[in-house]
């Protein structure tokens, strides 16, 4: 049998580093530490995007050492003006064979914090969480679930274009974690992975982690996405009342290990771009 050399952990954080297309860490600054593509914060203002946070604090402010490190992002209200991030070459795209990772830690209640509603902290999409979207959310039901969206092009996944409310949970493509760790008196990591995706089948594979472990998987779904990349945001805090921070991006499906590893990082990502 062959046998393969076990990763020490200065492999296993290289291996990460080199990974690494996007880091916003908000610590003393919005605008992202590491980005392949544009850095800025931007906040959707009379629909038109400008550079910055442009709210008040009763909507998102920059909470000062109250980070999971450092600093962080604290959304206030549902009435918040729409966050985001350019998804442009910060989330690797391909055509064909697509995989990559998002990270990122909130925290937050959901059955004390959240407004009744749908909540996506994160979406990554053109259009909207329903046609070519990666989203986690909080859902509606008491005790509120989290979840992590797959919804390719609407066309492939939803062809008879029904009504979302009229799709029964279990035929969504969804992953939803049973029980969770979220806490107004914690911070919760976050990490989804997908690969295989673009090829024109079924196998395509997603997953989804909570402080290092895997809470689900999903797969035997069209997983097609044809995105307008210059339209593509990274989309924070949607309906969302908590903290968010530490948000990356890999351009590869990280594997069970190296999620653990960055769950356990001492000062976050970071450490790896040092």
């Amino acid at each position: 049998m062959l046998m393969l050399p076990l990763l020490s952990p200065g492999d296993d954080k290289k291996s990460l580093k080199e990974a690494i297309t996007f880091h916003a860490s908000f610590d003393g600054k919005l605008e992202a530490d590491h980005a392949a593509g544009d850095s800025s914060l931007y906040t959707l203002v009379a629909k038109k995007q400008e550079v910055g946070l442009k709210a008040s604090e009763e909507h998102i402010f920059h909470e000062k050492g109250k980070g999971r490190f450092g600093d962080c992002l604290h959304f206030c209200s549902i009435k918040a003006p729409r966050v985001h991030f350019a998804a442009k070459d910060n989330v690797v795209f391909q055509e064909k064979s697509w995989q990559g990772t998002v990270s990122f830690w909130l925290r937050t209640s959901p059955d004390e914090d959240l407004d009744p509603g749908y909540t996506d902290p994160i979406q990554i999409t053109p259009k909207s969480a329903l046609d070519g979207c990666l989203f986690f959310e909080f859902g509606i039901e008491d005790p509120r679930p989290c979840r992590l969206g797959v919804f390719a092009d609407k066309l492939s996944w939803n062809p008879e274009g029904k009504p979302n409310k009229e799709i029964a949970l279990a035929d969504r493509p969804l992953i939803t974690a049973e029980g969770h760790p979220f806490s107004r008196d914690r911070w919760t990591h976050i990490v989804f992975t997908w690969e295989g995706f673009n090829q024109g089948d079924k196998e395509g594979v997603a997953k989804l982690y909570l402080d290092g472990k895997l809470r689900g998987e999903l797969t035997n779904w069209p997983q097609e996405y044809t995105w307008n990349l210059d339209e593509t945001k990274i989309n924070l805090g949607v309906k969302y009342i908590g903290g968010l921070d530490e948000v990356s991006c890999f351009s590869r499906a990280l594997a069970g290990g190296e999620v653990e590893s960055l769950f356990g990082l001492e000062k976050g990502v970071g450490e790896l771009l040092d």
